[in-house]
């Protein structure tokens, strides 16, 4: 039992010195515990401490920077006040003395205009002085008149208007009596019924021609393949041509422009066979434009040949023939030359038969009287001296080259022949509306334009474009080099803008292009 007890309490004991030594060591790992966490705290609290002196010396460096800058700021614009401030006064100074320099040149022209004003004042004086002195020498010599003549101003007036009046009446009689005498001769009855009849059988064809022509295509695709890539197939059509190509919004058609009827026929002829054909590029528009060239000569004699047929003129001279077709394509004020020329050997023929005398030559005589104008670059002054030439030259008879010759000759110079002409002519010109004076201008002066171009050394051709706005000079490329285009074109332009008056500006380029041609065997 005794045992037991002693078991009993020394469990007893034991388990109490346990658990005060458990008791002891919990109480000292809360406070092991609590150390650390106050450590922590104190930690936190320096790097706390710390980084709020960080942001605080940052933010002093900031504003010490951000205080530089608006100083530095402030400085710019003090500077920028100054200097607007200087220039000004430097500019009120100049003022001051451009108005001082003003200022003097006034007080000097105020002197001088005094000055001149004093000079007027004794010019002045010294006219009316002569003026006065001129006055009383015309009133002596008037009186010593009077007493020379025994006549008084008024009475010599008189005098002198009677005299004038006589002598005017004279001439006037005079005059009338030519007047009465050249229409006894000239315009009697007869012959104003002659006319009448002539000018009312002589048919009135429309003679003004257009400066365009209309080509109908087949569709308008065909449009896109003239134009080309990027425009060289129209660009090389107006080259070789000479002619202006348009293509715009008109349903399957372009329009062909040019003052020249001839190159007008020749760009239609080869643009219908290009279409008809359908290979359509440069090298082929070059070949199909030469031979259609060569093939408008017989397209030329043929219309020479029926106008012969259709007057009645036999046997002239093929070059005679081929400048008469020539005449079809060449146009004078606005009229078809051609045109003009058989209605002129129409009438002369009518007024031939009226006066009895044989038409054949005279209709022969007028139908030829314009064929100096076949001539390229011929002179409207010369005309009928370049026809009588050439048809003297081809053989006809001496008759009919006098009456080209002295067609424009006024007066009796024995000549009916060229009186009939002339007479038929004017008929044909004179006519309301037959002409057109502006178109006729016109045409000449595109003429005149490439002309001056062709003028000039090494230009093998000159094309006028856009009614005259544009002048295109091709150039020998063997006779004038690149640098020299610039030069040749200034001297283009000095002689148009000499010799021509013309709206407007012309544009003048001047293209040399060099080709290399070989052929592989």
């Amino acid at each position: 039992m005794e045992y037991l007890i002693g078991a009993v309490l020394g469990a007893l004991l034991g388990a109490g010195l346990g658990a005060l030594i458990g008791f002891r060591m919990a109480m000292r790992g809360a406070d092991s515990h609590y150390q650390r966490r106050i450590e922590e705290s104190e930690r936190q609290f320096d790097e706390a401490r710390r980084e709020a002196e960080t942001l605080l010396h940052e933010a002093r460096l900031e504003a010490g920077e951000e205080r530089t800058r608006e100083q530095e700021r402030l400085e710019e614009v003090r500077n920028k006040q100054e200097n607007i401030l200087r220039d000004r006064e430097t500019a009120i100074r100049e003022r001051e003395l451009t108005v001082d320099k003003k200022l003097e040149l006034l007080n000097g022209r105020e002197v001088e205009i005094k000055h001149r004003e004093k000079q007027l004042e004794e010019s002045f004086r010294q006219v009316e002085k002569q003026r006065r002195k001129a006055d009383e020498i015309v009133e002596q010599q008037n009186k010593r008149l009077e007493t020379i003549s025994q006549m008084t101003t008024e009475e010599a007036r008189e005098h002198l208007f009677r005299n004038l009046e006589h002598k005017v009446q004279s001439e006037a009689a005079q005059h009338f009596n030519e007047i009465r005498e050249r229409a006894r001769l000239y315009a009697n009855q007869e012959a104003r019924q002659v006319l009448i009849n002539a000018m009312e059988r002589s048919s009135l064809e429309r003679s003004a021609q257009s400066t365009v022509t209309l080509v109908e295509l087949p569709s308008d695709e065909i449009k896109g393949r003239i134009i080309g890539r990027e425009g060289r197939n129209i660009r090389a059509f107006e080259a070789v041509t000479g002619v202006e190509l348009l293509v715009d919004d008109t349903p399957q058609s372009v329009i062909l422009s040019s003052f020249h009827p001839l190159r007008r026929e020749v760009a239609r002829l080869a643009l219908e066979k290009l279409v008809n054909d359908g290979r359509i590029h440069p090298a082929r528009i070059e070949e199909v434009v030469a031979a259609t060239r060569e093939e408008i000569g017989q397209t030329v004699m043929e219309i020479g040949e029926q106008a012969m047929l259709d007057l009645g003129v036999h046997g002239l001279h093929q070059e005679l023939i081929k400048h008469l077709g020539l005449l079809a394509f060449k146009n004078t004020m606005g009229q078809n030359i051609l045109a003009h020329c058989r209605e002129v050997a129409g009438i002369a023929g009518i007024l031939a038969a009226e006066l009895g005398l044989d038409p054949r030559g005279v209709r022969r005589a007028a139908l030829l009287h314009d064929i100096g104008k076949a001539v390229d670059g011929y002179a409207e002054v010369n005309t009928a001296e370049l026809g009588a030439d050439l048809l003297r030259k081809y053989g006809e008879s001496e008759a009919v080259v006098r009456a080209v010759r002295e067609q424009y000759e006024s007066g009796d110079n024995g000549c009916l022949e060229a009186a009939l002409v002339r007479i038929a002519d004017n008929l044909s010109t004179a006519r309301p509306g037959i002409r057109g004076e502006d178109m006729g201008r016109y045409i000449e002066r595109l003429a005149r334009i490439e002309e001056i171009a062709r003028s000039k050394q090494g230009v093998e051709d000159a094309c006028a474009l856009q009614a005259g706005r544009e002048l295109r000079v091709v150039v020998a490329p063997g006779e004038i080099e690149d640098d020299q285009l610039d030069v040749l074109a200034n001297e283009i332009a000095v002689d148009i803008q000499t010799e021509l008056l013309y709206p407007g500006q012309i544009r003048i380029t001047a293209v040399r292009e060099f080709r290399s041609i070989e052929l592989a065997k």
